[in-house]
């Protein structure tokens, strides 16, 4: 496994058996499939670099959450990004996208109503 390797004009995430992984934290909003969108030209690049189609982004998801989080497959996509030049290309570029939900309430407060207030433990 390498880490923080200069790579395609920058520094990888993580690559392990020629597979690149860029991790992302997003504090502020809920992540998406099209918010997530926005962080997956530094993978694709860095696989492109490496000679790869295929790269992850794995993204923090620290946001308040208002509702309860789903079961993991919920929160895995396949994007395919356009890429310069290229209307329909032969070989396309594919980021996997793994969402980790983070800053989650204690299960009790979701059933008492109060899902914005987190209790510490300590």
């Amino acid at each position: 496994m390498e880490r923080n390797q200069p790579l395609a004009l920058g520094y990888l995430g993580v690559r392990h058996d020629g597979i690149t992984a860029e991790l992302k934290v997003e504090k502020q909003v809920a992540v998406t499939q099209e918010r997530a969108a926005k962080y997956m030209g530094q993978p694709t690049q860095c696989a492109a670099a490496d000679g790869a189609r295929l790269s992850i982004l794995g993204i923090l998801d620290m946001s308040s959450k208002a509702m309860p989080v789903g079961t993991p497959e919920n929160y895995l996509w396949q994007i395919e990004p356009a890429l310069h030049g290229l209307t329909n290309p032969e070989a396309p570029s594919l980021v996997t996208v793994v969402v980790i939900n983070g800053n989650l309430p204690t299960p009790s407060s979701w059933s008492r109503g109060h899902p914005g207030k987190h209790r510490t433990i300590q």
